[in-house]
């Protein structure tokens, strides 16, 4: 049975995103977008790929733009997604103030999103409620391990408060869950090296 795609356009770009080069992939995207100006699905491939280029001012411009149009918000897309990914782009930029009013918008649609938890608590941590943001993600981990990101925020919060057992057992909950941990914004590869800066660090493994 032939697969049927609910984003066609979206799968087409991400075609040549694997077999030619983002580059294209990016004219293309701008040539459906040409063709229609409310095409989300160009305009969230273009987020995707200026965030993983860095180029994190052209990768807001298409959620700005989806946000303020409402594209595809009730339909093919939920707005509590576009809140988030608005929130991740200012967080990278250092945009706390701005992110947590995202974050908390997409929460507000999605309370039992444990990924928006995440970013909820990380940007309260660099807001300066530091002890406030370890203890929402440190919960989060009692029901929720499988996620690298949410381990590796939880052992550098904890090393920034002198919390060391509570690192310590976050790195031995990486190493003993390891098998069932998904790895979503980098590979596999940067959290072991991580992890094992963090494992020779904390119980002087030489």
């Amino acid at each position: 049975m032939k697969k049927i795609s609910f984003w066609p356009i979206w799968d087409e770009i991400q075609k040549v995103r694997d077999n030619a080069s983002k580059e294209e992939a990016i004219k293309l995207a701008n040539y459906y977008i040409a063709k229609d100006v409310y095409c989300i699905e160009a305009y969230m491939q273009l987020i995707d790929m200026y965030y993983i280029m860095w180029d994190l001012e052209k990768a807001e411009k298409p959620i700005d733009f989806i946000l303020a149009n409402n594209l595809g918000i009730g339909g093919i897309i939920d707005k509590s997604l576009l809140n988030y990914i608005k929130a991740v782009l200012l967080s990278e930029r250092t945009q706390w103030f701005e992110a947590k009013k995202y974050i908390k918008e997409a929460i507000k649609a999605n309370p039992d999103n444990l990924e928006y938890k995440r970013l909820f608590a990380t940007i309260e941590f660099w807001l300066g409620n530091k002890t406030k943001g370890y203890l929402l993600l440190k919960e989060i981990l009692k029901d929720f391990y499988k996620d690298a990101d949410i381990i590796l925020d939880a052992i550098n919060m904890a090393l920034d408060l002198w919390y060391i057992e509570d690192a310590k057992k976050f790195v031995k909950v990486y190493y003993d869950k390891k098998d069932e941990i998904s790895f979503f914004s980098k590979s596999k590869k940067y959290y072991d090296k991580k992890m094992e800066v963090y494992k020779k660090a904390l119980f002087n493994d030489n």
